[in-house]
């Protein structure tokens, strides 16, 4: 059986005419609009590289005040809040769209000792920068040959006042090593090891002597560094409260786990809290709690001169 073969339907050349006809008469108006269409395009373009060039290099942004209402905090000068202020001139004169801006402004900040971490910086178009910072605050004085604030991680502060009991922020002394310059952390492991142990215990004995536990405030640290056989280069601790008492704190471990034969951090705080209620917050002044070991020891003033009560929780 034979194949079916296809036919091929001849284009009507009636209509192959009019197309032709009709690209012919209309190919006059193309040649006037086509140019017409470039020009317009390239003017735009032109119009918007303009626009841009004159943001970039003319229109500067106001930098948001990173310390609400420029008040200082309370453990700053208000020169300081104003010296962390005009860091923002750093970027004046240029635009909102400077790619760069925001990594220039943040180095600016970070340049400052009273500055940990720039948070964030937003831009608010058309003509703002929110700057967010997180600001240093002085934890405890390190006593060399005079008194230097340093923060949370052993960074020196700028210059402060000398401290004044009461004023909540401890001297430690016994840290050895030179003094590093403003902005830059201690070389110690004594200030870091003190550092730790007196943000675990202020965060976590720390009170107003409400109830039956008496109020404990840091005032003073002291530290000693020792090589132990076997144990390597240790530093011991105590605390002296506001109020004369001693805290014998010990070696300090930064891992909460027993080294040595010494208690962890938090079982040191749990020795700690036991033993001060057990004190009480009545008339009885505690000369001493030691908290080196389970199930620690206290000692009172005695109401005989010269004389003294000790006790230990069983």
């Amino acid at each position: 059986m034979a194949g079916r073969r296809s036919r091929l339907v001849p284009f009507p050349s009636e209509m192959a005419g009019s197309l032709r006809d009709g690209a012919v008469s209309a190919w006059p108006i193309i040649k006037v609009i086509l140019p017409i269409i470039v020009v317009a395009a390239w003017l735009g373009g032109l119009y918007g590289y303009w626009h841009y060039e004159r943001y970039v290099n003319e229109s500067s942004p106001a930098i948001c005040a990173p310390l609400p209402g420029r008040q200082a905090p309370e453990w700053m000068t208000v020169a300081d809040v104003r010296r962390i202020s005009r860091l923002g001139a750093v970027v004046e004169g240029r635009s909102i769209y400077d790619g760069d801006l925001a990594s220039d402004l943040g180095s600016a900040y970070l340049g400052n000792a009273w500055v940990r971490r720039v948070v964030a910086i937003r831009r608010e178009f058309p003509d703002k920068v929110d700057v967010v910072l997180e600001l240093r605050r002085p934890v405890a004085y390190v006593k060399s040959n005079r008194y230097y604030a340093v923060g949370r991680y052993g960074v020196r502060l700028p210059s402060m006042p000398a401290p004044i009991a009461g004023r909540g922020v401890p001297v430690v002394s016994g840290v050895a090593g030179p003094v590093p310059p403003v902005g830059e952390p201690w070389n110690s492991e004594a200030l870091t090891d003190a550092l730790d142990a007196l943000s675990a215990v202020t965060g976590s004995v720390e009170g107003t002597g409400e109830g039956e536990t008496p109020a404990v405030t840091i005032a003073h640290v002291r530290v000693s560094e020792a090589e132990l056989p076997g144990a390597g280069r240790t530093t011991e601790i105590e605390f002296v409260t506001a109020g004369g008492m001693k805290i014998v704190w010990g070696r300090h471990s930064r891992r909460e786990t027993k080294l040595y034969g010494q208690l962890s951090t938090s079982d040191k705080i749990a020795v700690l809290r036991r033993q001060l209620e057990k004190i009480g917050a009545g008339p009885r002044k505690a000369r001493y709690i030691n908290v080196t070991f389970s199930p620690g020891t206290y000692g009172l003033f005695s109401a005989q001169p010269g004389g003294a009560e000790h006790g230990a929780d069983g």
